[in-house]
């Protein structure tokens, strides 16, 4: 396995994941074990590559459809005037209410990984017993209600105060 070369001639220069989750110590200061390696890098190869992609490709399809949603989103970048840095770019309102309107239409984290409990647990007032299979679903009923969305079909990023409405 490629960790267990890297851990035996440790390059300090490198920068990418794989050093990262290898230089990650626990409470206890000790390192990731080759299994807990690979379950990470999996996670990040199957859940986050392809839910950016997705989303990506969703924000795209709305903001080439919807002329007005182009014009606002590029009159909010040209006028942006500081560094080119993630956290202050996630700050721009109109950015944040098309990313926030995007997910709120197609979120991409429908399902959770599925769990099996290795002893007897109490979680929330209920007991699950040793070997119990359980997981999880996220509702997308609050995103698509009438009450609060009039027409929860359309993509429209709304903000309210410069803070996207409903933000995830």
């Amino acid at each position: 396995m490629k960790s267990r070369e890297r851990r035996s001639h440790p390059d300090a220069s490198q920068n990418d994941i794989l050093t990262l989750l290898m230089s990650a110590r626990d409470e206890a200061g000790e390192a990731l074990t080759d299994l807990e390696l690979r379950d990470e890098l999996m996670t990040l190869l199957i859940a986050g590559h392809e839910t950016t992609a997705t989303a990506l490709t969703w924000a795209l399809y709305w903001i080439h459809k919807l002329p007005m949603v182009r014009k606002q989103l590029l009159n909010e970048l040209q006028a942006f005037d500081g560094p080119l840095d993630p956290s202050v770019l996630f700050r721009l309102p109109y950015l944040n209410a098309v990313c926030c309107e995007t997910l709120r239409i197609y979120p991409v984290g429908m399902l959770t990984f599925p769990r099996v409990t290795r002893s007897r647990l109490e979680l929330m007032g209920s007991s699950l017993e040793t070997w119990y299979h359980c997981g999880g679903a996220v509702s997308t009923w609050p995103f698509t209600a009438r009450d609060v969305y009039p027409v929860p079909d359309e993509f429209r990023p709304r903000t309210v105060f410069g803070t996207p409405l409903f933000s995830f």
